[in-house]
């Protein structure tokens, strides 16, 4: 599937990538063979899919396999607070649970705590300077591969985004984040944070 993307996207240079990630993201079924990845461009898109079908390891790309018959739970851990990234995680994500009843903990913070060998851990780093809409995306690609249910409309508000209808193929699935939104930039493209 893969390659049928990089193929569309060559045949059709006029594409944005808002439209994509719009596209892959609501305009079709979830399966349990997933891949997630987080881009800035379509360039940048159009690189980490040859990387993925050269079977090349890279950043920002995930990929696996899950149950569909099982909801995951997650738990959402910040070690600081930042009530603008949390009411925006609480937005999309209506699986968050208690920290003892969770089966996918992400943590964000400076540094992690959980000990990842034993649970799905998801750690965001704040001190690489991302903003929250980047450290939103990586998570969400993340949390996407390891089953967790996502409410994209919430993400496809913060631009004008259309429905490519030939982009659609329904073997594997693929989550694109567009991470280079700015929180002041969504803001400017009227999405409502809602808790």
């Amino acid at each position: 599937m893969a390659s049928s993307y990089v193929e569309y996207i060559q045949s059709h240079p006029d594409l944005l990538i808002e439209d994509i990630c719009y596209t892959v993201n609501l305009g079709r079924s979830h399966f349990n063979h997933r891949l997630g990845m987080s881009v800035t461009s379509i360039i940048d898109l159009q690189s980490k899919l040859a990387q993925y079908l050269a079977q090349e390891t890279t950043s920002e790309l995930w990929q696996g396999k899950l149950n569909l018959n099982q909801d995951a739970k997650l738990a959402l851990i910040f070690q600081l607070e930042n009530q603008e990234l949390k009411e925006l995680i609480e937005s999309i994500i209506d699986s968050l649970v208690a920290v003892e009843l969770g089966d996918i903990y992400w943590e964000i913070g400076d540094r992690q705590t959980i000990n990842n060998q034993q649970k799905n851990v998801i750690f965001s780093s704040i001190k690489h300077q991302l903003n929250n809409w980047q450290i939103l995306i990586q998570g969400l690609a993340q949390l996407y591969i390891l089953g967790i249910k996502i409410n994209w409309q919430v993400l496809a508000i913060a631009a004008e985004v259309k429905k490519l209808p030939c982009l659609l193929i329904p073997f594997k699935d693929l989550f694109i984040g567009l991470n280079d939104y700015t929180r002041s930039q969504v803001r400017s493209q009227k999405l409502e944070v809602r808790s």
